[in-house]
C-alpha cells in the first residue's frame, strides 16, 4: 500500500523521472516545492473566501492573486520539470504576500503569524547563508514600508508596542529555526559521510582495499554501454602461479602478504583514473583498461609480469623458484560486447597461457 502511495506521489503527483529516489535530500527539497506550491495554492483560495466573508475585500484580492501565482508554478513545474529558479520565484511572491499583508495591518487580523513560516521555508530550501539573508531582507523591507507609511494608501496603523513585540517573536523564531537547520545539515553532512564510505566499503576487498568482484560485476556493463566505439576496451585476468601450493607451503598469511604486495604492482602499473582494477577472487585479479589499443595494452600486460618477478619473493615449489604471474588478455575492439563472453575470452586467454608455461601473457581478439 505505502509503496503505491509513493509511486503515485512520485511519477503521477510529481512527475518525476524513474532516476530520482524520494530518499535523496535534493529530491525531498523538489517534492516540498510541490507541495508548498500544490497545498498553499488551496490554503490562499480558503483565505482568500473567508477574507471576502469577513468583508476584507483588499485581502481576498491578495489571496486570490497568489492562488492563482501559485497555480501556475506548480502546473510549469511538473510539465518543464525546473525546480530551481521557480523556488526563487515562490519565496519572492510569498516575501510579497507578507509585505502587503504588513502593510494592511496584519496584527488586527492575527495574520502576523504567517510571518514565522518565512525563516523556515528559507532556510529549509537555500541553507543558512542565504536563508538568513532573505529572512532579514522581509524585516527590512516591512520597516521601510512602517517609515514611509505615508506612500501607502492601503497602510493601517498598529496598536503601541505590537511592532516590537512581532519583530522580536518574529528574531526569535529565526534563531531557533537556524540553529535546528544548522543540526539538522551537520548531522546530514556526517550521515552522507558514513554511507559513502559503507558504499566504499562495499564494493572493496577487505585485504588488498582493490575493488571486489561485486563492483565488478555492477561497473563493467555500464562502461560497455556508455563507451565509445572508436575505442578499444581491454579486459585482463591475472592468476598467481601455483599460489595454493604456496599457501601450504608458507601458510595463508603469508600468502596474504603476496596479494597485497601484488595488488601494490598493479596499482603502480595502472595509473589512469579510466581504468580499474579488482580482486576477483582468491589469487585472481582483473583489470579493466578503457581506451585503450593493442599495443599499450600488451605493453601495460607485460610490466605487470616482469613488476611481479621483480619482487623477488621466493616460492621453492614453483618451476621459477619465486611468485610469478599468468596473464590472459581480451582485447574488445567496436562497439560490441558482452560481459560474460569478454570474461570467458580472458579465462581462456589465462588457461592457455598457463599451459604454455606460465610467467607469461596471452591475448585474444574478442569477435
Amino acid at each position: 500500500m505505502l509503496q503505491k502511495f509513493l509511486f503515485w506521489i512520485k511519477h503521477v503527483f510529481l512527475n518525476l523521472p524513474d532516476d530520482i529516489s524520494l530518499a535523496d535530500e535534493t529530491t525531498r527539497k523538489i517534492v516540498m516545492i510541490f507541495l508548498c506550491t500544490f497545498l498553499g495554492m488551496f490554503f490562499m483560495l480558503f483565505l482568500g473566501a473567508f477574507a471576502f466573508m469577513e468583508g476584507e475585500f483588499f485581502l481576498g484580492v491578495i489571496d486570490f492573486a497568489c492562488a492563482a501565482i501559485l497555480l501556475g508554478l506548480f502546473s510549469y513545474i511538473r510539465i518543464k520539470g525546473s525546480y530551481y529558479i521557480i523556488l526563487d520565484i515562490i519565496l519572492v511572491v510569498i516575501m510579497l504576500f507578507f509585505l502587503l499583508l504588513f502593510a494592511s495591518g496584519a496584527a488586527r487580523h492575527q495574520s502576523f503569524v504567517w510571518f514565522y513560516t518565512y525563516p523556515i521555508l528559507t532556510l529549509f530550501f537555500f541553507g543558512r547563508k542565504k536563508g538568513a539573508i532573505l529572512t532579514f531582507l522581509l524585516v527590512a523591507l516591512s520597516f521601510l514600508i512602517y517609515l514611509f507609511q505615508d506612500h501607502f494608501s492601503f497602510y493601517t496603523p498598529y496598536p503601541d508596542g505590537s511592532l516590537i513585540r512581532i519583530l522580536f517573536s518574529y528574531i526569535l523564531v529565526f534563531i531557533f529555526t537556524i540553529i535546528f537547520e544548522s543540526s539538522r545539515e551537520n548531522t546530514n553532512d556526517v550521515l552522507m559521510k558514513t554511507l559513502g564510505e559503507l558504499k566504499d566499503q562495499s564494493i572493496r576487498d577487505g585485504l588488498t582495499n582493490l575493488y571486489n568482484r561485486r563492483y565488478l560485476d555492477e561497473i563493467f556493463p555500464l562502461l560497455l554501454k556508455q563507451r565509445s566505439c572508436s575505442k578499444d576496451m581491454t579486459f585482463l585476468m591475472a592468476d598467481l602461479d601455483f599460489f595454493k601450493r604456496y599457501n601450504d607451503t608458507y601458510g595463508h598469511q603469508k600468502g596474504d602478504e603476496v596479494l597485497q604486495h601484488f595488488s601494490t604492482v598493479l596499482r603502480s602499473e595502472i595509473r589512469r583514473e579510466t581504468d580499474y582494477i579488482f580482486r576477483y577472487g582468491g589469487e585472481e585479479f582483473c583489470i579493466l583498461l578503457d581506451a585503450t589499443n593493442r599495443e599499450t595494452a600488451e605493453n601495460i600486460t607485460d610490466s605487470i609480469i616482469k613488476a611481479t618477478y621483480k619482487l623477488n619473493i621466493p616460492h621453492e615449489t614453483s618451476s621459477f623458484g619465486r611468485i610469478t604471474v599468468s596473464v590472459g588478455v581480451s582485447y574488445v575492439k567496436g562497439c560490441s560486447g558482452n560481459v560474460e563472453e569478454i570474461i570467458k575470452v580472458a579465462d581462456d586467454a589465462l588457461y592457455e597461457a598457463k599451459k604454455n608455461g606460465r610467467n607469461q601473457f596471452l591475448i585474444l581478439e574478442y569477435q
